[in-house]
Order: C-alpha cells, then sequence, then structure tokens
C-alpha cells in the first residue's frame, strides 16, 4: 500500500490498486437516462474522473465513450460538478497509454535480457 500526504498536511493511505493518469479529453456517458458530455481528466485501468454538469447520482450504471475506446461503469462518487467512475472490467494500460498520448512503445526496453545468461563470459573467436 502506498501513501500520499494530503493538502492537510497528513499521511494518507492510498486506497486505489492501479495510478490515475492525467488526461484532458472530452467523454460521452450514456445511461438509460440519457446521454452526457463531460470532460475526462484522469483515467486507469480501474476507472477515471469526469467532471460534468449535473453528475448521476453514485451507483448509476453506464457507458463511458472517449476517443475510440468505450467502458461499462457505475458512479462511485457524485460531486457538484464531478464523478469518479468505476469501470466494470479494467481496461488495458494500452488504452490508458493511448488515452494520455504516450505510446507503449516507449515504455519497453531497447533490448530484451532474459535470454543473457549471467556469470559466463563469451568466447572470443
Amino acid at each position: 500500500m502506498d501513501f500520499y500526504r494530503g493538502d492537510d498536511g497528513i499521511l494518507h493511505d492510498e486506497r486505489r490498486a492501479t495510478v490515475r493518469a492525467r488526461v484532458d479529453c472530452v467523454a460521452q456517458l450514456r445511461m438509460t437516462s440519457g446521454d452526457r458530455s463531460g470532460q475526462l481528466v484522469d483515467i486507469s485501468e480501474g476507472g477515471a474522473r469526469l467532471y460534468i454538469d449535473n453528475p448521476p447520482r453514485a451507483g448509476t450504471s453506464g457507458l463511458l465513450q472517449w476517443k475510440s475506446f468505450e467502458s461499462f461503469c457505475s458512479i462511485a462518487w457524485a460531486r457538484e460538478d464531478a464523478c469518479g467512475l468505476a469501470f466494470e472490467k479494467p481496461i488495458p494500460y494500452s488504452v490508458v497509454l493511448d488515452t494520455i498520448g504516450r505510446n507503449e512503445e516507449a515504455n519497453k526496453p531497447a533490448a530484451d535480457h532474459s535470454k543473457i545468461p549471467l556469470g559466463n563470459r563469451r568466447s572470443r573467436r
């Protein structure tokens, strides 16, 4: 479990299993009560935060659509101008990277070191 220091100066435990990445993109929240547009401000494999006028109540289910992606979700919490979304199934990390505009290839190592035997010297020919 990780810890962070809040605005109040107190050390808090991090409740999320995954780290959220900051993003700024338009998103649609589709629900049986109607569709709403908002601004996606952070995202992780497990959920997202959406700035939206008059957010739905906690527990409401819907479909979040952003860029070329979509995921079923439920409202975890709601405030005056924002809501937290919990995805029903975790989204792939590659979707998070694409959403924030980072290429997954950039985060991979340049070479696969798993096949290099340790402790053995190369023979000189």
